[in-house]
């Protein structure tokens, strides 16, 4: 299932609220693309076993492209066991998307990260990643790979036996926190998820509190700090 805005124009061709609930989608490139519709809304849907991913974000078929995550809502579903990330946010070719909002939804097994963001020639605004299971992944739990991130807030989350860190943040971010994150690898000699939260990323105005990693290491943070609070 794909849906696409048809113009690179924010005022012309705007497809309004989609909804899709309980698709079943696998083995298929993706199993759920999203590339510029405006209040989308994915739930109940199973999105498995799928070639290149699970739900894909990105700039569109367009050579001056549209924004991808205009006020997209993903809840409740499962997008699991897929060769490649969970979830791909592409914002390399971008006019600045913003709304993303995912809740309660299960990430497992996928060959890559469980969400990979990349930011690209505007500001990513608006991202919120809540009561969400990610698990097992072949790579970084959560992967904020780069460019601009605004007002994102990671919360009530479970980040169990990914591989490398739990979270990442290289991306450049303003506004946002990570609260209440449990970051879990039992595995002693055999654990993967060995980082808790990592990364290069210039943070500023950002609080992580109230986290709990056990089988990782402490918290490290290389970037720019500016106005970063830590709690327990």
């Amino acid at each position: 299932v794909f849906v696409e805005r048809q113009s690179s124009d924010p005022t012309q061709f705007d497809a309004l609220h989609t909804i899709v609930h309980g698709l079943v989608s696998k083995e298929n490139n993706y199993g759920f693309g999203e590339e510029g519709c405006n209040g989308t809304i994915l739930s109940a849907a199973q999105l498995t076993g799928n070639l290149s991913g699970g739900v894909v974000q990105h700039h569109g078929t367009f050579s001056s492209a549209p924004h991808p995550g205009q006020r997209l809502i993903v809840r409740g579903c499962d997008i699991s066991f897929n060769t490649g990330h969970g979830w791909t946010f592409d914002g390399t070719k971008n006019f600045g998307p913003r709304g993303f909002s995912s809740d309660g939804n299960r990430i497992e097994g996928n060959t890559g990260c469980g969400y990979n963001i990349q930011g690209g020639g505007g500001t990513v605004d608006d991202f919120r990643i809540g009561n969400d299971e990610v698990i097992g992944n072949g790579a970084p739990g959560l992967w904020a790979q780069s460019g601009t991130l605004t007002n994102f807030d990671v919360t009530g989350t479970r980040f169990v036996r990914n591989t490398g860190a739990a979270v990442q943040l290289d991306a450049s971010i303003t506004g946002g926190r990570i609260f209440g994150v449990t970051m879990r690898d039992l595995r002693g000699a055999g654990a993967t998820q060995t980082q808790s939260i990592v990364g290069s990323g210039a943070l500023t105005d950002f609080d992580i509190s109230e986290t709990h990693g056990v089988g990782c290491s402490a918290i490290n943070l290389t970037g720019t700090q500016t106005r970063v609070t830590y709690g327990r």
